[in-house]
């Protein structure tokens, strides 16, 4: 798995700086996506609000879409199970003659983006890497890495240009409960407010920078 990610790496030169990169030395299991819109003045990123697992009454904080990379044990061309990285395989028919595929960390973010926040490929364009972000939260201050990719949202989806349908996505998705398209600047009050974690802030000022240098340069060409 560490040759597997180091080849990843290789791949895609990361956006963020040095200083946002994980150097830990235990595997990298999550991967996510964060989808920005540039049609206004400043750039806007999706961000979600889980959907509390056990006291469904807790209002839980905006974060942004990732989780854990998968592996599938296939029988002949069907696929029989899923499991996320890093966790134990539920039982396998011992008749099957298994063979494990590793899912890759950009085709993990997109999965993510799909079942997260309701965007498929259609959705976006300019999928970049952002990097494998060192990320901390209050629960857990060790850090831990995230496959971070960036996107591009398309003008005409749905998950822009509705708000009736993010309600109604979050309505009815079993681990959304709202999706919201903040500036850096309302991520930043929401983070003080509480309303959202703060180990993401440093990821969205990445994006927000890369974005800015990005529009200059295209204004001196």
């Amino acid at each position: 798995m560490a040759h597997f990610q180091q080849r990843i790496m290789e791949r895609h030169a990361p956006l963020a700086p040095n200083s946002l990169l994980y150097r830990g030395n235990e595997q990298t299991v999550l991967a996510g996506m964060i989808p920005y819109d540039t049609s206004g003045k400043e750039p806007r990123f999706l961000i979600q609000r889980p959907r509390p697992k056990r006291n469904t009454e807790d209002v839980l904080p905006f974060g942004l879409c990732r989780g854990h990379m998968q592996e599938s044990a296939l029988v002949g061309n069907h696929t029989i199970i899923h499991k996320d990285l890093g966790r134990a395989w539920p039982p396998i028919p011992d008749h099957a003659e298994s063979l494990i595929q590793m899912e890759n960390p950009a085709s993990a973010a997109k999965r993510e983006a799909e079942e997260e926040l309701g965007i498929g490929e259609k959705d976006f364009t300019n999928l970049q890497y952002l990097g494998e972000i060192a990320y901390r939260s209050f629960e857990n201050p060790k850090p831990r890495g995230v496959h971070f990719f960036i996107a591009k949202i398309s003008p005409l989806c749905p998950a822009l240009t509705s708000e009736a349908w993010r309600e109604n996505f979050a309505a009815r998705h079993p681990d959304t409960a709202e999706l919201r398209w903040v500036t850096l600047a309302e991520a930043r009050d929401l983070v003080k407010q509480g309303e959202m974690k703060d180990g993401y802030l440093p990821v969205l000022e990445a994006i927000s920078n890369h974005l800015s240098e990005q529009k200059a340069k295209g204004s001196r060409a």
